[in-house]
């Protein structure tokens, strides 16, 4: 009843869908591309093209791309030089080429073609893309170095004098961490793009709608009673107080529920036709910024 008399009310609804217009507005809004930030098609393109590739293959193309554009901005920046159109210019830009031997040439004519933009339309965007991307397959590809380090930072306090009382915080604390990492090390990373995922479940926007989802859930079953006089009636019956309360806070858990459901849904849809979610059955220390995480579960599992 304390859902239906709420649900039913088509200025309510109206006031949930408003939130979610706001809510994917704002999604567009904040991931619009700039002079430096490659659009989100940039993302799903790149997951387009990496989906069937092992994970050997995928390093081996990003570090050729990375290899690309690092190529390209030695260009620029040789030819910059060049244009200065002085004596110093001209010094700077040998001395560079020397110390780089063969760079110039290998890429001037790849410069020259303009064929070095794969997925954006000029080179700061490129450029911004792949050194991201880069980033994050190399932060994924030394997750089993990262386990080692976990184990060698409670082998290596283990062995210091003053942490090596289990009463030591800090020697707890680096025991409890090398054992919720057992049995990770048969992991199977997966690694893809982090773009989706992170605008689809770290929008903080999506949080503060949230909340005045829940406010405005909450201040319509109160003004409801308060308007119709029936604060004193339920005061004064068998299970006035006792039951309308559970049933208040039965119908706000649910409430809470849906309206979850109903955001975050919605931005992981703006986010699979925008940047791409990958495979949503890999592992969730595939994805560059949850690899820390010891919890053995899929991504799919993550967003559930």
């Amino acid at each position: 009843f304390e859902l239906r008399k709420i649900w039913g009310k088509p200025s309510f609804l109206l006031s949930v869908c408003v939130l979610l217009a706001v809510n994917l507005f704002l999604m567009w809004y904040i991931n619009l591309p700039d002079e430096g930030t490659p659009p989100l098609s940039a993302y799903k393109a790149f997951i387009e093209d990496i989906a069937s590739m092992s994970e050997s293959e995928k390093t081996d193309y990003i570090d050729d791309l990375k290899a690309k554009v690092d190529g390209i901005a030695f260009v620029q920046t040789i030819q910059g030089m060049q244009n200065m159109g002085n004596e110093m210019g001209a010094a700077l830009a040998q001395q560079e080429m020397e110390a780089n031997p063969g760079l110039f040439e290998q890429y001037y004519d790849l410069y020259q073609s303009g064929d070095y933009l794969i997925y954006t339309d000029s080179f700061a965007k490129e450029s911004a893309l792949i050194q991201e991307l880069y980033e994050e397959n190399s932060k994924v590809s030394g997750y089993t170095d990262y386990l080692e380090s976990v184990q060698k930072n409670k082998d290596s306090l283990s062995g210091i004098s003053i942490f090596g009382s289990t009463e030591n915080f800090s020697t707890r604390n680096t025991q409890k961490s090398a054992k919720d990492y057992d049995g990770l090390e048969n992991t199977e990373i997966q690694w893809q793009p982090s773009r989706g995922i992170s605008a689809a479940m770290e929008n903080s926007v999506t949080d503060v709608l949230l909340l005045l989802g829940i406010f405005l859930f909450v201040g319509s079953l109160i003004a409801e009673e308060k308007e119709k006089g029936l604060f004193n009636i339920t005061r004064g019956t068998k299970y006035g107080l006792c039951v309308s309360i559970w049933s208040k806070l039965a119908a706000l858990l649910i409430h809470c529920f849906v309206i979850t459901a109903v955001m975050v849904g919605g931005n992981l849809v703006y986010a699979e036709l925008t940047a791409g979610l990958g495979n949503l059955r890999v592992s969730i220390e595939s994805i560059a910024p949850y690899m820390e995480s010891n919890l053995q579960i899929s991504v799919l599992e993550y967003i559930a």
